[in-house]
């Protein structure tokens, strides 16, 4: 198997203007809802960025950990399931039962 190395998730990609337009995003919904930020949810590419954006929430007394959004992490799972020849076969049969079903 052939793995691709990509700089997704590496530092590469965060600059300053990014981390501070983040920062200044949290600081507004702390000052909106009167509340800490206690996480920031992230993809795979963005995970650097919100630890930079975390350490300066925490300077702040925030309990902020950036985590992987979860829902971001299944949509992933069900992508790469889609293409398995067990649920393509589950699918089409699906397909069939609906066109059955269907009333024009």
């Amino acid at each position: 198997m052939f793995f691709k190395w990509s700089d997704l998730g590496s530092n590469v990609h965060v600059t300053d203007a990014k981390v501070d337009d983040a920062y200044s995003i949290c600081t507004q919904i702390k000052s909106a809802f009167d509340t800490k930020i206690a996480s920031i949810s992230v993809d795979n590419a963005a995970c650097k960025e919100a630890e930079s954006v975390a350490k300066k929430l925490q300077a702040d007394g925030d309990p902020a950990l950036p985590l992987r959004d979860p829902a971001h992490c299944i949509d992933l799972l069900s992508k790469d399931l889609a293409n398995t020849s067990v649920v393509c076969s589950v699918l089409g049969e699906a397909k069939e039962v609906f066109k059955l079903c269907q009333t024009n």
